[in-house]
C-alpha cells in the first residue's frame, strides 16, 4: 500500500479518534474516504487527513459537525483564513482562563475581588462573536446591545440569579414527574420568556419558541441544561412549546 494511504484505523489512531467516529463522519458527508479497498476497506489520503485535522480544530472549539460541513464545503472555504479564525478563539480561550486563574488565585489567598472584575473569564467572547455573525443584523440583536451596554455588575448578579432560580425550578419539577406541558412546568416557561423579554429584547412567545429547539439543537446549549440533569435541555424545550401553544391557541 502507498506510504501517502492510510486504513480508516490509521487515520483513527493518528488523529486520536475511534474508528466508530470515522464512520459518522462518512455517514453524514463531512469526510468520505478517498477510496475503497478490494476487501471494503476504508482509505484516506493527505487531502482527507487535512481535512479532518479542521474537523477536529473546528470540533474542539465546540462547532456543530452539520455546521462545520457546511463552513468546509462552502466554495469560498479559504483553509488559511479559517486556521487564523481558529487560533483567535483559542486565544481568547486562554484569556479567559488566565483571567479565571487570576481570580482564583486571588481567593485562595483571601482576598476580595472587584464587583469589576468578578465575572472576568465567565463569559465566553466567541459565542457572542458567533451570536452577532448569525442574529447581528436583526432588531433583537441591536435592543439587546443597546440594553446589555448600561448594564451593571449589580444588574448582571441579578440577571444571573434570576436565571439560575427559572433553571433550578425546571430541573425540580422535571425530578418531581411534573409533565413539560403540566401548567407549572409552562409557567416556569412564562418566567423565562418574560425574563429575556424584560432584560435582552422583546420575546414573543414565537420567538421564544425557536430558543426552546436550539436549546436541544444546539449541542453547546443542550450540554448547558443537561449538565445540571440530564433530559433538562428537552424538558425545557417542551415546557416552552407547550406554553407557546397555550398562548397562542
Amino acid at each position: 500500500m502507498d506510504e501517502a494511504n492510510w486504513t480508516v484505523g490509521d487515520l483513527a489512531e493518528m488523529a486520536g479518534v475511534t474508528v466508530r467516529t470515522l464512520h459518522h463522519y462518512d455517514r453524514i458527508g463531512l469526510l468520505h474516504p478517498m477510496a475503497w479497498t478490494a476487501s471494503g476497506y476504508r482509505l484516506y489520503d493527505a487531502p482527507q487527513l487535512d481535512r479532518l485535522h479542521l474537523i477536529r480544530l473546528y470540533a474542539s472549539a465546540g462547532v456543530p459537525l452539520p455546521e462545520i460541513r457546511r463552513i468546509l464545503d462552502d466554495p469560498g472555504f479559504d483553509r488559511i483564513t479559517a486556521l487564523k479564525h481558529h487560533r483567535q478563539r483559542l486565544a481568547e480561550q486562554q484569556r479567559q482562563t488566565r483571567a479565571l486563574i487570576t481570580n482564583l488565585d486571588r481567593l485562595i489567598r483571601g482576598e476580595t475581588v472587584s464587583t469589576d472584575s468578578m465575572f472576568d473569564g465567565t463569559q465566553p467572547k466567541e459565542w457572542e462573536e458567533e451570536a452577532k455573525e448569525r442574529w447581528g443584523q436583526t432588531d433583537s440583536w441591536k435592543i439587546s446591545k443597546r440594553r446589555t451596554k448600561k448594564y451593571t455588575p449589580a444588574d448582571w448578579k441579578r440577571i444571573r440569579g434570576e436565571q439560575e432560580d427559572i433553571e433550578a425550578t425546571l430541573a425540580a419539577l422535571m425530578a418531581a414527574g411534573t409533565p413539560a406541558d403540566g401548567p407549572e412546568a409552562m409557567d416556569a416557561a412564562e418566567q423565562a420568556r418574560l425574563h429575556t423579554d424584560r432584560w435582552f429584547y422583546p420575546c414573543s412567545h414565537t420567538a421564544h419558541a425557536g430558543l426552546g429547539k436550539m436549546y436541544t439543537d444546539d449541542p453547546r446549549f443542550a450540554a448547558h441544561y443537561d449538565k445540571r440533569s440530564a433530559g433538562l435541555s428537552v424538558y425545557v424545550r417542551d415546557a416552552i412549546l407547550a406554553n407557546t401553544a397555550r398562548h397562542q391557541g
